[in-house]
């Protein structure tokens, strides 16, 4: 089977990360995956693993302009040469011009659904564009496309995402002191730590008043924040500045370590997002034995057993976030139980083997025309 990951662009992120992690897996199960997108910051991991990518110009958010349609072309040429038995498209622009081109190659697409959408957006009841089969990467998500979108229930299969377990495992939990020096972080205090683009929807400010909760309570630590910069880092770091924090605050843009080096560095993992369709860094966090906090949004609780591998809190609520946090520094026999039941959750529901798998039956399924 041949297949054609597609995606409006590579960089370092969920659909990015969730792109090459499928091509790799699939790959070790037998099949001829490449990559087409607008490029980004995952080029170098996509040339290192061997996977061919191919470079079109459909970074755009206007998914009926006229990037889209210079796009169709080039992409229906590459398709039918390198003979693709199925493409798999990650967003809302690969999802049209897929559709499009199959109406002319004949070549089926499915689609993953990475979160949750505006429903009552006029292009989406015009033009779905689903796909032969839509996958949902958690069950919320799967609702969503059912009750919100109409989309018929026996074209989405819920496939959870998969994370490197190997990679992001209990034993990498070693805090590494060039990393702590390289961001500027204090030795001997606690860290609270978060992973995600600085974004509006991933929550950081209320993070950030949970924060200054605590260093008011009088907790010794400190807060990292690492994440691509999403629009909001600036009115961030004004936050801290009035709440009296920003010097016990560092928020990082551009990572030289490895993720699991950074993750290591965290005494507590948060993810105050306001709407999650599941959250790779919480995985990956919770595997490495981290104890965490979430909000209870989206696929999040369909992660964390509240109390047993994780804590989760009301969504844009600081108070509860703070107190949750405090939860942990205070009570050593919660903080084991979570840090000793998270990677097994992990590893049991969320595994690269259990992702692929799931992916390569959605294919079969279609090719079998199920």
């Amino acid at each position: 089977m041949k297949v054609l990951i597609f995606a409006k662009h590579m960089n370092i992120g969920g659909i990015g990360m969730y792109s090459l992690n499928l091509a790799r897996e699939l790959g070790k199960n037998g099949l001829t995956v490449e990559i087409a997108s607008s490029g980004g910051g995952l080029e170098k991991d996509i040339r290192d693993s061997g996977i061919t990518h191919h470079s079109l110009d459909i970074n755009s958010k206007n998914e009926f302009g006229i990037m889209m349609l210079r796009s169709l072309a080039p992409f229906r040429k590459l398709c039918v040469e390198r003979g693709f038995d199925i493409v798999h498209s990650q967003d809302r622009m690969t999802q049209i011009i897929a559709d499009l081109s199959g109406r002319l190659t004949g070549i089926p697409y499915v689609t993953t659904c990475h979160g949750f959408f505006k429903a009552r957006r006029l292009s989406r009841r015009i033009f779905p564009a689903w796909g032969r089969k839509v996958i949902a990467i958690s069950r919320n998500v799967e609702k969503h496309l059912i009750l919100d979108f109409k989309v018929d229930p026996g074209k989405v299969r819920q496939v959870y995402n998969g994370i490197d377990t190997a990679r992001f495992s209990p034993d990498k939990k070693v805090k590494d002191d060039e990393v702590i020096s390289m961001t500027g972080l204090s030795r001997g205090k606690k860290v609270i730590g978060n992973v995600g683009r600085f974004s509006a929807v991933k929550g950081q400010r209320y993070l950030i008043e949970a924060f200054a909760e605590l260093i008011g309570k009088g907790y010794d630590c400190q807060l990292f924040c690492l994440g691509d910069n999403g629009g909001e880092r600036e009115k961030l770091e004004e936050l801290a500045g009035q709440l009296g924090v920003k010097d016990n605050m560092v928020l990082l843009s551009e990572s030289v370590f490895p993720l699991e080096k950074y993750l290591a560095i965290m005494d507590v993992f948060c993810l105050p997002s306001v709407q999650e369709g599941l959250g790779l860094a919480l995985l990956e966090a919770m595997s490495m034995g981290l104890p965490a906090v979430a909000s209870n949004v989206g696929g999040i609780p369909e992660i964390i057993d509240d109390g047993e591998t994780g804590l989760l809190v009301r969504p844009a609520d600081p108070v509860d976030l703070a107190n949750a946090v405090s939860r942990y520094l205070d009570d050593g026999a919660l903080l084991q139980r979570v840090c000793r039941n998270a990677p097994g959750k992990v590893s049991r529901d969320f595994s690269f083997d259990k992702f692929a798998k799931g992916i390569l039956k959605v294919y079969e399924e279609v090719l079998a025309g199920v």
